[in-house]
């Protein structure tokens, strides 16, 4: 059994109250450097997980599916749409490993705290970019707020040579990414770090 992250109903509704900025911010960048509608736009939500960031975009954008290769995962991720979602019917969960889901024509692909999870083969990469149309975004957010006790730097089993590791892995599979769009004659219209996260954005033109 997978150590779940379970929110009570409470939790999330106050998890939902502290993404609207955030998801307010995402949208207004959406219609700024695009000229697609978010009400109309196909979104993935690649590594879901239990399905809490997947439902927090199903209120922004007009169809939201949950990826995921973890037939428990999705299970539980379906479990929480029933106890927290029962009108949001525009958010579906399905199975995908690397590039390998059912849905086609994305809008955005989003891969929040899962790229690290995927093959950097340049075959699925070149396969996820295809999944998206022309001037879709694929969206990378990897935070730096790690679970685990060693690389949590407010722990007192942090273990600051881990932690660098973990940072690195994530920077080099990132740097990938960026190679491959930069390559392929794509936009980098956003690429931060901070303490929290690292965030970057890509145009497919």
């Amino acid at each position: 059994m997978l150590p779940y992250n379970k929110l009570s109903k409470e939790r999330f509704e106050n998890y939902l109250e502290y993404s609207k900025m955030r998801m307010e911010n995402m949208v207004d960048f959406v219609r700024e450097k695009t000229n697609m509608n978010p009400d109309s736009m196909r979104v993935v939500d690649l590594g879901c997980g239990e399905g809490y960031e997947s439902m927090i975009l199903g209120r922004y954008f007009g169809k939201v599916y949950g990826v995921d290769k973890n037939d428990d995962m999705l299970d539980y991720a379906r479990g929480n749409k029933r106890r927290y979602d029962l009108k949001l019917k525009n958010v579906r969960f399905y199975w995908g490993l690397n590039d390998n889901f059912l849905i086609e024509k994305v809008s955005l692909l989003f891969l929040n705290n899962s790229l690290i999870f995927l093959d950097k083969g340049k075959d699925v990469i070149e396969g996820l970019f295809n999944k998206l149309v022309n001037g879709g975004l694929m969206w990378i957010k990897n935070g730096k707020n790690f679970h685990a006790l060693t690389l949590n730097p407010k722990s007192a089993n942090f273990n600051e040579v881990a932690y660098n590791r973990q940072i690195k892995i994530i920077t080099d599979c990132e740097d990938i990414f960026i190679k491959y769009a930069e390559d392929n004659g794509m936009e980098i219209l956003r690429k931060i770090s901070n303490d929290k996260m690292n965030e970057i954005i890509i145009k497919k033109n």
